[in-house]
């Protein structure tokens, strides 16, 4: 199971206050983490959110006559006569909660910054109650603080089994003013594209205060967030929650650049026809790029109804759609002449390696294996096109074709969302999602 991640951050410019409320939530973050563990077997990587002998069919008839079974925010569990009963994560973690109330309540009375006390304090009032929802509604409304947390059970994507119950996570975070501001202009010229709201979408007519952006330096990651470690973040996930609230999107700035330089470049080299070194500088750029598009296109493509239409698969086509549609738009850039043919073939690189790395990494990283299976998709359909080509560890990219590839695969995604099933997105995955083509892979030297 990964430790909790943390990073070196020069805190000597903040007020002593803020430097002592980061202390504090560093302790907080230790605390999230024990959850963590608690939630996920050490030994095989999976949850502990079902009893082992549980079947789908058996827990669904339940459901029926206690829906609190396939709530995001319990545990399932038998009583002594094998019935299954639903217990609060505030009831089975009551322990560490307790302490989370404590330390979040210590934060919001250390710090001098008004506003981020009353964020603090309020998410303490709200995780005494177990009330996970308000914790969530609270961090995607709130105003830009100069320190932020995400903390809670936020997403499902461990949960093989129903794809419902969420995983704890936390990240401690301190705002960079102008790199905030850059990736605010950055969606401005997406939203004036207007190539990223499908009509259909329910962020289509968002407003432009809708769309929060932050770009921080990251102090720590606990939780499933140790394991994945994360580049970005975008919240929330379902549809209607969007179209209420807003999208709000959060850029690791430090993690980001550190996961290019110690995992991502080191692929560069094995591309064929393409200097990692005239390009060094450049394809940092590309992969900063490619991740704000991501999250852009996460934000605000969604349609109502796609978790119950999708079922198991909703996580996995969620990521895989912000792959391909962020990549997708980069294309309109160029044509605008906000970024050159260079540099879209660069983005084009940077995704390709990016996505090499998560499908190299997911055999050990469970909590990857969500972003894994849609590149396993992808990966089968480029090379049975011949757009990218893996021969002797190096990779050859017909970008031209690659493009029309990430169009066509981008258009099939987006009309499961739209309108798909489980069924449609089964087959497609039954198809094209062919795990030992990791096998064919470039590997880093």
């Amino acid at each position: 199971m990964a430790a909790i991640s943390s990073f070196p951050f020069d805190s000597s410019y903040l007020p002593k206050s803020e430097r002592d409320t980061l202390k504090v939530l560093e302790k907080l973050g230790e605390v999230v983490h024990r959850v963590w563990e608690k939630q996920v077997d050490s030994k095989t990587g999976s949850t502990t959110f079902y009893p082992e002998d549980l079947s789908r069919e058996e827990l669904m008839v339940a459901a029926k006559k206690n829906p609190k079974l396939i709530s995001p925010y319990t545990v399932v569990k038998r009583d002594k006569n094998r019935k299954l009963v639903a217990v609060n994560f505030r009831d089975e973690y009551s322990k560490e909660h307790d302490r989370m109330v404590e330390l979040l309540t210590l934060a919001a009375k250390t710090t001098k910054e008004k506003r981020l006390s009353a964020y603090l304090s309020r998410t303490a009032t709200y995780i005494n109650k177990g009330d996970f929802d308000s914790v969530m509604k609270l961090f995607l409304t709130v105003p830009n603080t100069s320190i932020d947390i995400l903390v809670g059970p936020i997403e499902s994507y461990n949960d093989s089994f129903m794809g419902v119950k969420k995983s704890y996570q936390y990240s401690l975070r301190v705002l960079r003013t102008q790199e905030t501001q850059e990736v605010v202009e950055m969606t401005k010229i997406v939203e004036k594209l207007g190539i990223l709201k499908p009509s259909k979408s329910v962020a289509a007519k968002l407003k432009s205060d809708k769309i929060k952006v932050r770009v921080d330096d990251v102090l720590m990651f606990a939780g499933r967030q140790a394991g994945s470690m994360p580049s970005s973040t975008n919240l929330p996930n379902q549809p209607e929650w969007v179209a209420k609230y807003g999208t709000k999107i959060v850029v690791y700035h430090n993690a980001l650049l550190k996961k290019f330089d110690t995992q991502l470049k080191q692929y560069l080299k094995n591309v064929k026809k393409f200097d990692p070194k005239r390009t060094k500088d450049a394809m940092s750029q590309a992969n900063y790029r490619l991740i704000v598009l991501h999250e852009i296109a996460e934000g605000i493509v969604k349609y109502k109804g796609m978790e119950n239409r999708l079922g198991e698969y909703i996580d996995v086509i969620r990521e895989l759609n912000a792959d391909l549609f962020g990549v997708r738009s980069a294309k309109y850039h160029v044509l605008n002449g906000l970024i050159s043919i260079e540099q879209y073939n660069e983005l084009l690189i940077a995704f390709l390696v990016f996505a090499i790395n998560v499908c190299h990494k997911a055999k050990k990283e469970p909590s990857i294996m969500v972003y894994a299976r849609g590149f396993y998709v992808a990966f089968n359909y480029f090379m049975k096109s011949k757009s990218v080509v893996f021969k002797d560890n190096t990779m050859t990219v017909d970008f031209a074709k690659l493009s029309v590839d990430i169009d066509v695969l981008s258009n099939l995604v987006v009309g499961l969302m739209e309108n798909g099933t489980s069924d449609d997105a089964r087959k497609m995955f039954d198809k094209w999602s062919d795990a030992s083509i990791t096998e064919k892979l470039i590997k880093a030297n």
